[in-house]
């Protein structure tokens, strides 16, 4: 049984209407999956029905027919996940960071936009963001794209490099090794940012304005 991954939020955090236009037939046309393999293990699927929760073990077995030494199987599955992975946190993370600017959006005061410039190049809202965005897939912003990306083009580019070794169980090219390898390099100029702000930033400016009597933000989940 061929198992996915659970897809990255379908709906694009920047849309611009037009990801869906695939010239689909209505009803008759499957939704891409953009997410990778299952790799083979023992994995619990979980349903959820009125409240009611249901689970039931399964394992996803490699198909005999595939012929791949262990330690290159180990590399394939090792890669993808670790871009898929990636991809996911990167994602919430700009969610999080759009919940946080919603927030300081109703304070006021020079903290609140000292601590706004931090974060809005992580996540652009819709209107600065439009110009840099690559599409759900990993396509770069083209000219006039930010010298550090946004924390969806990162998404985007772990995403792509992850899909990229999905189109069979083989050891990883040279080509596809690198490609992993400029995500990483493009995920470490901008995450460390975020999780610098997280851990410490954020509390910072709440302790600040708690101890004047002013408004605090809540870290979303």
């Amino acid at each position: 049984w061929d198992l996915q991954m659970d897809p990255i939020d379908p709906l694009d955090l920047i849309p611009l209407g037009d990801d869906d236009a695939q010239g689909a037939v209505p009803g008759r046309t499957y939704r891409l999956s953009n997410s990778p393999w299952a790799p083979a293990g023992n994995y619990t699927v979980r349903l959820t029905v009125d409240g009611a929760k249901y689970t039931q073990p399964i394992t996803v077995k490699l198909d005999p027919r595939v012929k791949i030494s262990a330690a290159a199987l180990a590399q394939h599955d090792a890669l993808s996940m670790e871009m898929y992975n990636g991809a996911m946190d990167a994602h919430k993370a700009f969610g999080q960071v759009r919940a946080i600017v919603a927030q300081l959006d109703k304070l006021s005061g020079a903290d609140v936009d000292e601590l706004k410039a931090k974060l809005e190049p992580l996540a652009p809202s819709s209107q600065q963001g439009r110009a840099a965005r690559g599409r759900r897939g990993g396509r770069g912003g083209g000219a006039g794209a930010p010298a550090t990306p946004s924390l969806e083009q990162v998404s985007n580019t772990l995403l792509a490099a992850s899909m990229s070794l999905q189109s069979a169980e083989i050891a990883p090219s040279a080509v596809q090794i690198a490609t992993v390898a400029a995500a990483r390099k493009q995920a470490a100029s901008v995450v460390p940012t975020w999780n610098t702000l997280r851990a410490s930033g954020i509390a910072a400016f709440n302790a600040k304005r708690k101890a004047a009597g002013q408004a605090t933000v809540s870290m979303p989940e």
